[in-house]
């Protein structure tokens, strides 16, 4: 007799179409259309998903470098829409029955504080590299000490920073900076030392005995650049070939680096100012004015009569009129009398009342503590390392 062997009836569910997934980065220019036409979609399906978007947000306004994510499900065609509207905001429309489906998703930021020390080897944005951290930290740490320190001229090997600063994370992935809570910066053997402090709902930085670190005008008028001719009643001009006074600080940098006015004030002039270039005259008050010559082009807004604050960029470098190389000649005159800025003693803004500094220093006391105990690392010799979360807490 003979044996047959049982095979089992197998019952398999039916499979649905294979989901095919289409990432386009939305080019200069591009309208939602064209980047739906350009992943095979309709231009019904796509009225649709414009449509039922609108109420959330408006898929017009897409914009370059953020992504489009395209899900189709074979011949059954579309089935939903992805857009990164931010990193912490995704638009998806879905099809539905009959109907498409929009909603917005949000995605929750985990705030760290963390602490980060070093010492100044090259340049600033080179240690903090080196730490392990971005250009956006190095930046907020210099407008602290903005007022007290130009980042290039002043800055030299030796020199050493504190920082205990807030970090932004998504699902693990960093995605940038919060606030800084405490700085420290030792230039040239002073040290500085800052506190964030909510003042009138806005955070404003001071010593830890209440004064403000904002002053009446900046340190310089670029962030980062070098002094390649200093104030002088005798220099020799490369153009004329002839010895002449120099009232006022040349600074190197790149065509088209930002220049910003050092304080509040209102435009004089903007226009061509002949050996000067492009040239901006600013009116600080009725005793003082600040001239910034050789631009390249002006910042939009900037022409005689209107209002700028300090910080505000007006201008471009260049190398306009009379000028061998891209650079700022920027002057500083008082009464009509030009002075050396770099010896100026610059007033402080409003510092904390008798009443407002008490409190100041009950609650900036554990950050202060705190700040003393970061570590300054040797970024000599470091080659990459990043830095780590802290254990401390901010209340």
């Amino acid at each position: 007799m003979s044996i047959s062997p049982i095979v089992p009836e197998l019952i398999f569910a039916p499979r649905g179409p294979e989901l095919t997934t289409k990432q386009i980065e939305i080019s200069r220019n591009q309208t939602f259309s064209e980047v739906m036409l350009s992943s095979g979609v309709d231009p019904e399906t796509t009225q649709q998903i414009y449509d039922s978007a609108k109420s959330i947000y408006n898929l017009g306004r897409i914009q370059a470098g953020n992504v489009i994510t395209v899900v189709s499900a074979g011949s059954a065609g579309f089935e939903r829409v992805e857009y990164s509207i931010d990193p912490l905001q995704t638009l998806v429309v879905s099809k539905g029955e009959g109907l498409m489906k929009a909603e917005l998703l949000h995605r929750s930021v985990e705030t760290k504080v963390q602490e980060l020390g070093g010492t100044i080897v090259g340049s600033l944005y080179a240690s903090i590299a080196r730490l392990g951290e971005k250009d956006e930290l190095v930046i907020d740490f210099a407008d602290i000490f903005e007022w007290d320190v130009d980042f290039f001229t002043d800055l030299q090997e030796g020199d050493s920073f504190r920082i205990i600063y807030e970090k932004k994370y998504i699902e693990g992935e960093s995605i940038g900076y919060g606030e800084i809570l405490a700085a420290e910066l030792t230039n040239k053997g002073k040290v500085y030392r800052a506190i964030g402090y909510e003042r009138d709902g806005k955070r404003e930085y001071f010593s830890p005995d209440g004064k403000a670190m904002k002053k009446a005008f900046l340190a310089a008028p670029l962030k980062f650049s070098r002094i390649s001719s200093g104030f002088t009643k005798s220099r020799y001009h490369p153009i004329l070939k002839s010895r002449r006074p120099h009232y006022g600080i040349d600074y190197a940098a790149p065509t088209g680096t930002p220049v910003r006015t050092i304080g509040n004030g209102k435009v004089i002039s903007a226009g061509w100012a002949g050996g000067a270039g492009k040239m901006i005259k600013i009116q600080h008050d009725r005793e003082i004015s600040t001239i910034y010559c050789h631009l390249s082009r002006f910042a939009s807004g900037i022409r005689p009569g209107a209002s700028v604050s300090q910080g505000q960029v007006i201008g471009y470098v260049g190398s306009t009129g009379l000028a061998t190389g891209p650079h700022l000649d920027f002057r500083f005159t008082k009464n009509g009398k030009y002075i050396n800025f770099l010896s100026l003693k610059v007033p402080q803004a409003q510092s904390l009342s008798k009443d407002e500094v008490a409190q100041f220093k009950i609650v900036s006391a554990d950050v202060m503590k705190h700040l003393e105990l970061v570590r300054i690392q040797d970024v000599t010799r470091l080659a990459n390392v990043t830095s780590t979360a802290s254990n401390f807490r901010v209340l």
